[in-house]
């Protein structure tokens, strides 16, 4: 009996007297999701034109590339850049101590 009124003590530690407050933002109020999203589709529309003309031809074949991707293979090939990024910051670091011990990075003082 003392384990279970031990648990029912730890899931009493556990509860919030906090009352959350349930109502709509009044940002929400009179603005149905119809409006709202024919809103924001004109002006998706300028703001996509705007960072569209700012690629290259590069930078579109590789939204292209990864607009085809699975959500599976999208996760992939983010960890597969997390890595390369990793790799690159120890070869970096590497780098710098070579710098450092043959002090190339030390400034003439004269």
């Amino acid at each position: 009996m003392s384990s279970s009124s031990n648990e029912n003590s730890q899931e009493m530690n556990l509860f919030s007297d906090e009352k959350l407050d349930r109502s709509s933002p009044n940002i929400w109020s009179g603005l149905n999701s119809d409006s709202y999203l024919s809103k924001n589709e004109k002006n998706g529309d300028s703001n996509q034109s705007r960072w569209m003309s700012d690629l290259s031809k590069q930078d579109i074949e590789i939204l292209n590339e990864l607009a085809v991707l699975s959500p599976d293979q999208l996760v992939e090939k983010v960890k597969d850049l997390m890595e390369l990024a990793y790799q690159l910051s120890i070869e970096e670091n590497h780098q710098m101590a070579r710098g450092r011990l043959l002090n190339i990075l030390e400034s003439n003082k004269m």
